[in-house]
């Protein structure tokens, strides 16, 4: 996951960054992945960088039920997952 993410970081030019907009702490996150470790391994990244509003959902449809009850900041979806997959879930997005 660390070097997804840091992977993904490589990719995105500085000037998109304006992280000085954001407080991690008042960002809202939804963490979507049928492995729990998965989900509780996400969870514990993001509250070690400050993130203290994280929902987690076992798929997709079970974020679906979670998106309409409230609003999210940042998604974080794995792609394949029984019920509503994540491209299926981005797509509801």
């Amino acid at each position: 996951m660390l070097r997804a993410l840091r992977t993904t970081l490589d990719y995105i030019h500085p000037k998109e960054l304006a992280l000085a907009n954001y407080h991690a702490d008042e960002l809202n996150v939804l963490v979507v992945d049928d492995s729990m470790a998965a989900r509780n391994h996400i969870a514990r990244v993001l509250g070690d960088i400050g993130i203290e509003s994280i929902t987690k959902a076992e798929n997709g449809l079970d974020s679906i039920a979670k998106l309409s009850d409230e609003d999210f900041d940042l998604i974080i979806t794995e792609l394949n997952m029984h019920g509503m997959d994540g491209q299926q879930l981005i797509e509801h997005v």
